[in-house]
C-alpha cells in the first residue's frame, strides 16, 4: 500500500497574519479552513486542534499499514511487536493532541 499524500514530517505554524499552517519538510503549505472565511476556522483553539489532526495524518497512515503487517503474520504478534504498535499509537495520539 502506497501513500498518495506529501510524506511527513509536518509541522504545525502561526502565520504572521494569525492563521494556522500546516508546512511540512519540503516546504509545501496547507491553510486550515481558509476557504470558509469562519475565522474560529482559520485562527485560534479549533484551528490548532484542526492542525494537529491534520499534521498527524501521515503517521496514521504508517500506524495503520503497521498494524496491518504485524497482525498479519503467522503465529500473531510477539510481545516485542505488540509494545512497538503501543508507542506508534500512542505517538499518533499525543501528536493528534498537538503534544
Amino acid at each position: 500500500m502506497k501513500a498518495k499524500f506529501t510524506g511527513g514530517n509536518w509541522q504545525v505554524i502561526e502565520n504572521s497574519a494569525g492563521a494556522v499552517e500546516v508546512i511540512t519538510d519540503s516546504n509545501e503549505y496547507l491553510s486550515i479552513g481558509i476557504a470558509s472565511g469562519d475565522k474560529e476556522c482559520t485562527k485560534g483553539v479549533i484551528a490548532h486542534a484542526n492542525a494537529h489532526l491534520i499534521s498527524a495524518a501521515p503517521d496514521g497512515f504508517a500506524l495503520g499499514k503497521l498494524i496491518m503487517e504485524q497482525c498479519c503474520q503467522p503465529g500473531g504478534i510477539s510481545v516485542q511487536q505488540s509494545d512497538l504498535l503501543y508507542q506508534t499509537a500512542l505517538s499518533f495520539i499525543n501528536k493528534c493532541n498537538g503534544e
